[in-house]
């Protein structure tokens, strides 16, 4: 492998960025100027902990355990054939999105959104759904062969940042986010960044004005329905403020402030904080007023259950009678509001296999397999961002991380 090594995996320890998120997440909610404004459940906190504990403990166990260190050779026909998989993945989505499901530049965000829930999904839409993963591969490969033509690496580049079609077209910000974040991990395995104090200051800049951008695009999107009084709409009445949101001094400051730059760097901080806090709180709030059966993983893995239901002839379930589980669409619920939704307390079981899973994998990248080095990517970013969102249900996860085993798959077959 060129530039990459074990020591580089062994710093990007699980336990420690599952514990490193829920801290973070302990921070910005001690420092966020919000308030609670609904009655939490107790229950709810200790399913959360426990949950937490059974994580942990599923990570701990192949931590501990020797794997085969049986390095998995990758061919370099492989790096064309992701090239292929992932510009077809582009093609097809442009196709979809503007030419079946009249997508368009110059309409707003919420336009767009319309027309898209209106046209619904089809064929085209599921497999270029199903190749998103492969439009982030590439870069890893060009890197991971020590390629050196720039025409290769600028299309790698545009094909890992493809996902620029979805902030132009909708506003979507969750799947950026999830692009960014395995784009860090992409320069930090293969050495392209150090975390020196002055390189960490210089990326929490980077991370500050990338956070208030995406308010801004938030704002931009809210302004298609909510018109001048966006900034008492974001504040007050939008529903990830419901449950926890600005105090009333910070409303009046933000509203009667003169100067617009002051009030759009306000009102994206405050949106970008509410934004990361309130999952946990929206759990909290809803785990008593759940009142539905289980959904015993068709909420969370709906896309896998709709394909079981095809192929058995059993039709295409709706997801919007499945979604009437969740008593709060639209906000947040942390990671494991889906997960509750579908199993209940025997999430439990869900959340040591699911460590098993991912400490597994974690030792299989150090241990020289660089497609479990990719794999790894996805997974890094899920158990970090727990306390906030699930990137399984949300942020198209589950079709990255179903890419990225069509990809494990691959490797064996070329």
């Amino acid at each position: 492998m060129n530039n990459l090594d074990t020591k580089t995996l062994l710093k990007i320890n699980p336990i420690t960025f599952t514990l490193g998120g829920c801290a973070l997440w302990l921070f910005l909610f001690a420092i966020a100027p919000l308030e609670i404004k609904v009655k939490l459940s107790i229950e709810g906190v200790f399913f959360l902990a426990f949950n937490l504990l059974f994580l942990v403990l599923g990570l701990k166990l192949f931590n501990s355990m020797a794997i085969s260190n049986q390095e998995n050779v990758i061919k370099p026909l492989l790096y064309r054939v992701t090239i292929i998989l992932g510009l077809l993945c582009v093609l097809l989505k442009i196709y979809d999105k503007i030419f079946i499901r009249g997508g368009n530049f110059l309409e707003g965000f919420f336009e767009n959104r319309s027309n898209f829930a209106e046209n619904g999904s089809n064929a085209v839409a599921i497999i270029h759904s199903i190749l998103t993963g492969f439009t982030f591969i590439p870069l890893f490969l060009y890197s991971y062969f020590g390629k050196r033509s720039k025409t290769l690496l600028l299309l790698s580049y545009l094909l890992f940042f493809s996902v620029a079609l979805d902030i132009f077209l909708i506003g979507s910000r969750s799947g950026t986010i999830l692009c960014f974040l395995i784009y860090i991990y992409y320069l930090y395995i293969f050495k392209k960044i150090k975390f020196t104090r002055i390189n960490l200051v210089k990326y929490l800049a980077i991370l500050l004005i990338g956070g208030i951008w995406m308010g801004v695009v938030f704002i931009n999107r809210s302004k298609e329905f909510a018109g001048d009084g966006v900034v008492f709409y974001t504040l007050s009445t939008a529903g990830f403020t419901e449950t926890i949101g600005p105090d009333e001094s910070l409303i009046n400051s933000l509203l009667n402030t003169d100067s617009e730059i002051l009030q759009t760097i306000g009102l994206s901080y405050t949106t970008l904080i509410n934004y990361y806090v309130h999952g946990i709180i929206e759990f909290l709030y809803i785990y008593d007023k759940f009142n539905s059966n289980h959904t015993l993983g068709s909420y969370t893995f709906y896309i896998y259950y709709k394909f079981i239901n095809i192929i058995f002839g059993l039709g295409v379930p709706n997801f919007e009678n499945i979604a009437l589980v969740n008593p709060r669409p639209a906000v947040y619920t942390s990671f494991y509001g889906p997960i509750f939704f579908d199993f209940g307390w025997f999430s439990l079981i869900f959340s040591f296999l699911l460590g098993c899973g991912i400490s597994y994998v974690h030792k299989k990248a150090v241990t020289h397999d660089f497609s479990y080095t990719i794999i790894y990517s996805y997974f890094i970013n899920l158990i970090f961002f727990i306390p906030v969102f699930n990137f399984i249900e949300g942020a198209a996860g589950l079709y990255v991380v179903t890419s990225f085993l069509l990809f494990k798959l691959l490797t064996k077959i070329i």
